[in-house]
């Protein structure tokens, strides 16, 4: 059990540094700024139709 979570805390460690080095990059930081707030808005879209329909679309 210990060992699962010491490599969760190095994947997390990882995913950190990776993220940390990408979005210093001014066009790659752009590119996934956009990239998660298309994602955003279309989670929100499927909600709001989601709430709308009461659910029976799905």
């Amino acid at each position: 059990m210990a060992m699962n979570l010491l490599f969760i805390q190095y994947v997390y460690t990882a995913v950190f540094i990776i993220a940390l080095y990408l979005l210093k990059q001014k066009k790659l930081n752009l590119a996934i700024q956009n990239t998660v707030l298309a994602i955003e808005y279309v989670i929100f879209g499927l909600g709001l139709l989601n709430w709308l329909v009461a659910g029976n679309w799905l």
